[in-house]
């Protein structure tokens, strides 16, 4: 479950799978500008890692397996 990260056109992009939209009613794609994110970490969940995108003083959390790896791609493309 869950979906896919993608980064392009200077956007980060969270597309769902079907199966997401089906058991999550409301829609939970995102589009971010990478020029807004303030800041990107991970830290250990359970069964899987959470990376957290702070954008204008909100929080957004993504389970991830893999998170530290996938933290570490994402914050190349942030400018502090």
């Amino acid at each position: 479950m869950g979906g896919k990260l993608i980064v392009e056109n200077g956007k980060l992009l969270f597309i769902q799978t079907l199966m997401n939209k089906i058991i999550h009613t409301t829609d939970n794609d995102l589009e971010i500008d990478l020029k807004k994110i303030d800041r990107i970490w991970w830290h250990i969940g359970w069964f899987t890692g959470i990376i957290n995108i702070e954008v204008n003083k909100k929080l957004v959390k993504l389970r991830c397996f893999g998170a530290k790896r996938v933290d570490k791609r994402l914050s190349a493309f942030i400018i502090p």
